[in-house]
């Protein structure tokens, strides 16, 4: 009968255990939760600023294929940034998870990660003429 007993109680620890372990969600990657964002604020370095829905965006002409992850930080300042976009603000997203992706002359900023231009392809060609636009388009700035 204690034989019995063990095992069925290590049974139901093991399916317990199991149903724990499988419960657990994978951590989302940021593209993935500014792919899933529905609203995202625009700012420039001017002070202009506007709410967007992600839609809007067009995210994917925007190419991550250019980048590549920077070991160091590079040397510019905070505040140095030309264009931010901060997917699920906090103020208007409450169970979101923010991203903040700045747009420095010659790197991209997301998070507390940076991305340098791959050896090669052109930064403000590609990834900041993106931005330049999609904050004019969506802002009416360069009208």
């Amino acid at each position: 009968m204690k034989k019995t007993i063990s095992v069925l109680f290590a049974i139901i620890m093991l399916v317990g255990l199991t149903a724990c372990l499988t419960s657990k969600t994978e951590e989302k990657s940021v593209f993935e939760i500014i792919e899933e964002s529905k609203v995202a604020l625009m700012e420039s370095s001017d002070g202009t600023r506007a709410y967007v829905k992600n839609r809007d965006l067009q995210l994917d002409l925007l190419s991550y294929t250019e980048l590549e992850k920077s070991p160091t930080k590079p040397s510019d300042k905070e505040e140095d940034w030309l264009y931010r976009i901060t997917y699920n603000p906090k103020h208007k997203v409450i169970k979101g998870e923010e991203v903040v992706v700045s747009f420095y002359s010659d790197y991209l900023q997301i998070n507390s990660d940076y991305y340098l231009p791959k050896q090669g392809s052109e930064y403000y060609a590609g990834i900041l003429l993106w931005a330049e636009s999609r904050f004019d388009y969506l802002t009416g700035y360069g009208d």
